[in-house]
């Protein structure tokens, strides 16, 4: 495992963003380490966009570390100072992984729009329609992973409040459609926002659908994991998004396939 150096481990990890706090990265970095037989200390970072630049400095300076996650708001703010970025992180706008190579060089990926693809693919869903809460990083994701080739839904629907937000989100992918125009009920729901997902779409809507995935693993989700069971609608948690993408990125700095279903069980018993 190499030589350990002064932080007594032979690697190091974190994830950056503002606040920090709630970030359940370490307890995937842990997780993810254990498995691939790593010696791995993570920490969360707390930063703001002045430190940034001096960040990457202390990166690219020191050996042990193998990369870092990135979470709000600063996805798209570390972009300029890395030195490859992946065409789907290029296309996101969005890095959340960012992994150091030869030479101290540091390359951007985007796992979150992975972590939908999976998720719905092993469920083998097809979707004549899908209605989307929500129009930031996460809507992004989610637009990308349905649109991605073959295409997994035929029609994208946005449900969001904010004019500007939708048409950034329009102008990379021009197929979205506002909720307004929508002619069907949808058959595949995603709640890419912080609120609870029941709430937003309504009782009659989620029951009628064949999947809800949420990206809120906090607010309401065992409510919505509990109606979606008792009406026989499949529910797609957030915490299984984190474990997906997370075991994406573990693999990324550990070299080492990691089973999302591990880091999920290690996630549930947290009890978020």
């Amino acid at each position: 495992m190499g030589n350990r150096g002064e932080f007594g481990v032979s690697s190091v990890v974190c994830v950056i963003g503002n606040p920090i706090e709630h970030s359940l990265s370490p307890l995937i970095h842990e997780t993810a380490s254990r498995v691939a037989r790593k010696s791995v200390l993570s920490f969360r970072a707390e930063l703001d966009s002045r430190t940034i630049p001096a960040f990457i400095r202390a990166v690219r300076c020191r050996e042990e570390l193998l990369g870092f996650n990135v979470t709000m708001p600063f996805k798209a703010a570390v972009i300029p100072f890395l030195d490859f970025v992946s065409l789907d992180a290029k296309r996101l706008n969005s890095v959340n992984t960012v992994v150091r190579g030869r030479e101290s060089t540091l390359k951007g990926h985007n796992t979150d729009w992975i972590a939908v693809r999976e998720s719905l693919t092993e469920r083998r869903i097809n979707s004549e329609a899908t209605l989307i809460a929500g129009a930031g990083g996460a809507a992004r994701a989610a637009v990308y992973a349905l649109t991605f080739p073959p295409a997994i839904s035929e029609t994208v629907y946005i449900k969001n409040r904010t004019v500007s937000r939708f048409a950034a989100l329009k102008s990379t992918f021009p197929s979205v459609k506002p909720s307004e125009m929508m002619s069907v009920e949808p058959d595949l729901l995603i709640n890419a926002t912080p609120l609870p997902a029941i709430s937003l779409f309504g009782n009659k809507m989620v029951r009628e659908s064949s999947l809800l995935l949420d990206f809120n693993y906090a607010s309401g989700r065992k409510v919505a994991q509990r109606f979606c069971g008792a009406h026989g609608v499949s529910y797609v948690s957030g915490l299984e998004l984190l474990a997906r993408q997370g075991a994406v990125a573990a693999q990324h700095f550990f070299g080492t396939a990691v089973d999302h279903r591990i880091l999920l069980t290690e996630l549930e018993k947290r009890g978020t």
